[in-house]
């Protein structure tokens, strides 16, 4: 609320017994009596928005993953069942108590993937979203995912994304493979991939996830394992910290995706201009070696000076790196070309904004 950020929040299971279907675990099961869910769901958003007068949280998304066998909403059996009665019973009790927060789903597993009776037409959902853990970006899938929310006139969010391989990092508390460098790499690309595909938003997981669960995913230590305890001094992870968080750092909410032309098959690149008319552009390097670049900038209406940041495997792997400017560009509309070179396997931004270590990232203008 401070930061006026944009809330995406999502319920992740009901977990009562009392609501759930005989015979079923109680995180796994769809509840029982919709009305009943609808009325505690409903309870919750009122405490935030009218009690705690939070105006921050802007969707809702009723339960995390449903779907398939081993999924959740689940009726009797491991039975998948829709969605939709739900939805429209938790939007019917928002509406009776005056709560304006839009519905998203199915949130899904998988882009792919296929829950019963979901309805992409109607019109208690007010956002699509679903979750991306495949080692690619699924680019193509993605801009079927936009096409159906963007003809009506709806966002599409990445719900959930990471990349793992080499065994299940959820169940296997040894696996370091989503904090992996070449794994950040994978997310780097959905997300430029994602944003010139039109995809609204992006939530890598998990930024403040607990070490116990499934600590892997996390960008910044809060538990130590070892102990049983939080520690005292939160600190980053920094190989997925400061690969994300370049992604993130110089992205003003609202901010438009400008079409970028990119003949190097070897590099995505992406371009966002934010509300106040501050650039950035994302570049990453997918190959092994250094690659020249050149940036050349359209319609340029005013001088500008654009900072580089770059992060590559072994400046996140160094204990004292520190992500500041390591170089400035002049453009102008007389000379709006900037010629570079990228290492291999690198993401690098160039910004108008110029950020500091210590320097808190932008959020909104």
């Amino acid at each position: 609320q401070q930061n006026n950020v944009d809330v995406f929040l999502t319920q992740m299971w009901a977990d009562v017994d009392w609501n759930t279907y005989e015979g079923m675990n109680r995180l796994q099961s769809a509840p029982r009596s919709v009305d009943d869910f609808a009325q505690g769901i409903a309870t919750l958003m009122e405490h935030l928005v009218k009690t705690k007068h939070y105006t921050v949280i802007q969707w809702l998304c009723i339960v995390n993953e449903p779907g398939g066998d081993t999924d959740w909403w689940q009726a009797t059996g491991n039975k998948p069942i829709s969605l939709m009665p739900a939805l429209h019973a938790v939007r019917a009790e928002l509406d009776k108590r005056g709560i304006p927060v839009g519905l998203s789903g199915p949130d899904w597993s998988g882009m792919s993937q296929n829950t019963p009776d979901f309805d992409f037409s109607d019109n208690v959902v007010a956002a699509l979203d679903a979750h991306n853990y495949s080692y690619s970006p699924n680019a193509n899938l993605q801009r079927l995912w936009v096409e159906k929310a963007h003809s009506r006139g709806i966002p599409f969010f990445q719900s959930e994304f990471g990349t793992c391989t080499g065994g299940d990092p959820f169940s296997d508390r040894t696996a370091a493979s989503p904090k992996s460098y070449p794994n950040q790499l994978v997310n780097a690309e959905k997300v430029i991939k994602g944003m010139n595909s039109g995809v609204d938003g992006f939530n890598r997981w998990s930024f403040t996830n607990r070490g116990d669960l499934d600590g892997q995913w996390q960008l910044v230590r809060t538990f130590d394992a070892d102990r049983w305890n939080y520690y005292k001094r939160v600190t980053p992870e920094p190989v997925p910290y400061f690969t994300y968080g370049i992604l993130t750092r110089f992205m003003a909410k609202h901010s438009a995706v400008l079409e970028t032309s990119n003949p190097n098959a070897e590099l995505d690149a992406a371009t966002i201009q934010s509300p106040k008319g501050n650039l950035t552009v994302y570049v990453l390097n997918t190959s092994e070696g250094a690659q020249s670049i050149k940036l050349n900038f359209s319609h340029l209406k005013s001088h500008q000076t654009l900072y580089k940041y770059q992060v590559n495997e072994s400046a996140v792997n160094d204990p004292h790196f520190e992500m500041n400017p390591i170089k400035d560009f002049e453009v102008s509309s007389a000379d709006a070309t900037v010629s570079d070179k990228v290492p291999g396997f690198s993401i690098t931004v160039y910004s108008t904004y110029k950020l500091m270590n210590s320097d808190p990232g932008i959020i909104a203008e």
